[in-house]
């Protein structure tokens, strides 16, 4: 782990914060801080800067095709009211949570909205489904302002 986090100061002008890394949890909190902006990404592609978004761990990403993809879904404004509804819809399931008790999994609409996009846009799909997938127990129990704040 201590590996991981000097390849991390060397790649960053400053070092990550010091969680006890020795469980499974300190590390993706870690990465989870070090991609704060990137994770915004699964809710805000309307609004979210390419040049913001780290993707040093999405090697895998085809980062031309990614920005380009990303250009045009942001060009799009069926594609933005999309995630616009989606936003309201996740607020809405939260007040619910919070004053009927009642839990409902946001990620399963999140999921829902991403898997809604044509695949001309597979690059941006791969991503909010990785995030989805690496930080999904993280993402449901955010609070809903994590969610709403930009």
């Amino acid at each position: 782990m201590e590996g991981f986090q000097n390849t991390m100061k060397k790649k960053l002008s400053f070092a990550p914060i010091k969680v006890k890394t020795e469980t499974l949890a300190g590390t993706i909190m870690n990465l989870a801080w070090l991609l704060s902006e990137t994770l915004k990404f699964i809710m805000y592609p309307d609004v979210t800067s390419f040049d913001k978004l780290n993707l040093s761990q999405f090697d895998w990403l085809e980062i031309e095709e990614f920005e380009m993809q990303l250009i045009d879904f942001q060009s799009s404004s069926m594609r933005i009211q999309k995630f616009i509804e989606t936003r309201k819809e996740l607020e809405l399931i939260e007040t619910e949570r919070l004053t009927s008790n009642i839990s409902k999994n946001a990620n399963n609409k999140i999921l829902e909205t991403w898997n809604s996009l044509p695949d001309t846009f597979n690059c941006l799909k791969k991503l909010a489904r990785a995030i989805l997938t690496i930080f999904s127990s993280t993402i449901d129990h955010l609070p809903a302002s994590h969610y709403f704040q930009r």
